[in-house]
């Protein structure tokens, strides 16, 4: 029996520093019948010459160049594109390890499942080992409701992006990353698909590097990109209220968890425009009124923390803030 095509979509923007290994990790991956769909965004630098390059060396690669629209962008042209029967994400400066493809496709068919979630290894770009192999997990099977619980209620916030996730293309024939936004697409992504699927499994293994760069979106200065996370948690909530209402507590859990992470980028910023202003008095507005009861057994004590801070005022939560600012400088000293 053939194996199927599997697409792999790379958004590809001024990344020609780390292009080519990120592409050879697909290339060199064991599972063979993969498509890989590099998209170049716009690029100003030579990734496009690069993508061309590469491409004359394996036949197994297709290149999309459009104008600059963001990633979530790429990846939904890539999507409109791909012919696999399942689909893969890679980030243009992570990689994957030779097995990984094979790895997710075979936790698939063995579970019978729509989707397979599996953890990652985090290295700093200036210190990566390029050599590390893949580490083994177990794995766990969840329905559609304990994986839509999971992605609206879990406490580490981590473990949310695409690039970990094989996906049966059917399922996500009819979703798209919402375009514009920088911060949480990958979660609202993954929260429709879920919400398409019958099965879910989760893998601990660990076959993709994430390397995190001084300058990513996730880890630089808090700006008002980074309120993107606020609008689609109340896009959620919407989606929810609209056709999923027996998820409206998790939605709900969610908007809080959401809020309360943005409560504390919001005081880095000395200054904001009037819809910055308007979101910090939803924000407000929403964790000062009763909360559910059901939000404490789904939330960390960090959260539960600064949630009753901001209920006793602003002043006693940006004292809580200035001394865990002023205690993370004395570490660094």
């Amino acid at each position: 029996m053939n194996s199927p095509l599997i697409s792999v979509i790379v958004p590809i923007y001024n990344a020609e520093n780390c292009l080519e290994r990120s592409i050879e990790s697909l290339t060199n991956q064991t599972y063979g019948n993969i498509e890989i769909i590099l998209v170049n965004d716009g690029s100003k630098d030579n990734s496009l010459k690069l993508c061309n390059e590469l491409a004359n060396k394996d036949t197994r690669i297709n290149i999309i160049d459009k104008p600059n629209g963001g990633v979530s962008s790429a990846r939904n042209y890539g999507l409109d594109n791909a012919k696999g029967k399942y689909t893969a994400f890679l980030d243009a400066d992570d990689y994957a390890c030779p097995t990984m493809i094979e790895h997710m496709y075979n936790v698939m068919s063995d579970n019978n499942a729509d989707i397979v979630h599996m953890d990652f290894i985090k290295q700093h770009s200036s210190n990566a080992d390029f050599t590390v192999k893949h580490q083994l997990g177990t794995v766990s099977s969840l329905t559609k409701d304990e994986a839509v619980k999971w992605i609206l209620t879990n406490k580490d916030g981590h473990g949310t992006a695409v690039w970990t996730s094989l996906f049966k293309t059917e399922i996500i024939k009819n979703i798209r990353f919402p375009e514009g936004m920088v911060i949480a697409e990958d979660k609202f992504f993954m929260f429709l698909a879920f919400l398409e699927s019958k099965k879910v499994v989760f893998d601990s293994g660990k076959e993709y590097i994430y390397l995190v760069w001084d300058s990513s979106a996730i880890h630089s200065t808090y700006t008002k990109k980074n309120t993107s996370s606020i609008l689609l948690a109340q896009k959620t909530l919407q989606t929810v209220n609209e056709k999923y209402t027996q998820y409206k507590e998790y939605a709900i859990v969610n908007l809080y968890k959401v809020y309360l992470a943005n409560m504390r980028g919001f005081f880095e910023l000395e200054n904001g425009d009037n819809e910055m202003r308007q979101l910090a008095c939803d924000m407000k507005k929403l964790l000062k009124s009763k909360t559910p009861a059901y939000f404490a057994q789904y939330a960390s004590k960090k959260e539960v923390l600064e949630l009753k801070l901001v209920k006793l005022g602003l002043p006693f939560y940006k004292a809580y803030i200035k001394s865990k600012r002023f205690a993370a400088k004395l570490l660094k000293r």
